[in-house]
């Protein structure tokens, strides 16, 4: 899942904005607080019932979901980093 989502932001690297090594669901139950997690998921191309599901029930994210997920924030100029 790293290279993935390493590959997925070269351009927040060469920017100097931060890269996490990896979005985990625990990560995004917290940005949950702050985030509404459906605009998220939508902006990120998946579904916000699925999305929504792997963190109430504390599932994974696969590394494309989490790329998908990266480059969502990143479009807003936001990253998840620990």
């Amino acid at each position: 899942m790293k290279e993935t989502i390493q590959l997925a932001s070269s351009t927040n690297a060469g920017a100097g904005r931060p890269v996490p090594e990896s979005l985990t669901v625990s990560d995004l139950k917290l940005a949950g607080s702050i985030l509404k997690i459906a605009a998220l998921a939508t902006r990120a191309g998946l579904s916000a019932q699925t999305l929504h599901s792997k963190i109430r029930s504390g599932g994974s994210l696969t590394p494309e979901e989490a790329a998908a997920i990266h480059n969502a924030l990143a479009g807003v100029r936001l990253s998840v980093a620990k």
